[in-house]
């Protein structure tokens, strides 16, 4: 049956309530990796489930997951690791590390147990690198992990996702729950690791009173305003249909934090026409989510969509070089 937002669950909340205060008082000094082994035994029909889910929805998936890395580059803790691994300095290194994100999710994907395993073990080994410099907590990867889906959890209809059940749902949960685990998260901070509808609670109280706050607070920061810019602009580079600025506004709207015109910008003769321009892109972003992937008309719409995102992702894996190439400085 087609998912509905579970109503308020006062056992559940507290569960998730309890979680979230545990992550907050012992998670921020916890370092980011609890050395815990990925399970061998795990529910097939979960990750079924959710890989399944997955490639039904490709499209809102990855769209949802961008907007959720995006909103990253407001917390202070991790934009500052991402800043001193300079690895997201600039367009083209957003561009490099996005699209290995992109492709490493793919894999997390894949019935494949081993496929799984391989890739976040490179990930991990990954991580551990940076933390050897870096101060990573077990609340900067629960952060990240809500990143990467809680979109689709708490916004599944401006997602354009009216249609997954909660068995589709749920598979994507598990499947992260999975992926937390193999990369270090401990049980106690796991956004994934209690049941659908204790998740979703613990994701709500994440976004409450964390992401919706830091977008407010940290929007007009030097470092979160640069970082969002190449962030962006490595999106551009991944799709050049992209308007950098109408994302950006879509997903602050998406998470209830819109944005205001820079009055600069709308007192500005020359940049009006910019304005309207990105307001428009941000109507269109809405309207594919909100009209063309939903009801009747999104059964027919949606694959399409899905494979557009697909060769997308393959044909920037082909040219990566050429899409590169006007960056390259020439050796003097």
């Amino acid at each position: 049956m087609p998912f509905t937002k579970p109503k308020k669950n006062r056992r559940m909340f507290l569960m998730a309530q309890e979680k979230y205060s545990q992550l907050i008082k012992d998670g921020k000094n916890t370092i980011h990796d609890s050395g815990i082994k990925p399970t061998e035994e795990f529910d097939e029909e979960l990750v079924k489930q959710g890989c399944l889910a997955f490639h039904r929805h490709f499209f809102s998936v990855f769209v949802g997951m961008l907007a959720g890395l995006l909103s990253l580059m407001y917390v202070p803790s991790i934009v500052k690791v991402l800043d001193n691994t300079r690895q997201s300095i600039t367009p083209e290194k957003s561009f490099l590390r996005y699209l290995t994100t992109l492709n490493h999710v793919v894999q997390w994907y894949k019935l494949s147990a081993n496929e799984r395993l391989l890739s976040l073990k490179k990930v991990r080994r990954i991580h551990a690198g940076v933390a050897k410099s870096n101060a990573m907590t077990q609340y900067d990867m629960v952060l990240t992990q809500w990143a990467f889906i809680s979109p689709l959890f708490l916004k599944t209809n401006q997602m354009g996702m009216d249609t997954i059940t909660i068995q589709e749902l749920d598979g994507i949960r598990y499947i992260f729950y999975l992926v937390g685990q193999a990369l270090g998260i401990q049980e106690e901070y796991n956004l994934c690791q209690q049941d659908l509808t204790s998740t979703i609670s613990y994701m709500e109280l994440i976004f409450q009173n964390d992401i919706k706050v830091l977008l407010k607070t940290e929007a007009k920061r030097e470092i979160s305003q640069n970082m969002a810019k190449n962030v962006l602009q490595g999106f551009v580079m991944l799709n050049p249909f992209l308007h950098p600025t109408a994302f950006k506004h879509w997903t602050f709207e998406l998470f209830e934090c819109p944005l205001g015109d820079d009055e600069t910008m709308k007192n500005h003769i020359q940049l009006q026409g910019y304005v309207k321009n990105h307001k428009l892109s941000s109507t269109l972003i809405k309207v594919v989510f909100n009209k063309i992937l939903c009801g009747k008309i999104g059964l027919l719409m949606r694959p399409l969509f899905n494979l557009l995102m697909k060769v997308n992702i393959y044909l920037a894996n082909l040219w990566q070089n050429h899409i590169l190439h006007p960056y390259r400085r020439p050796f003097l």
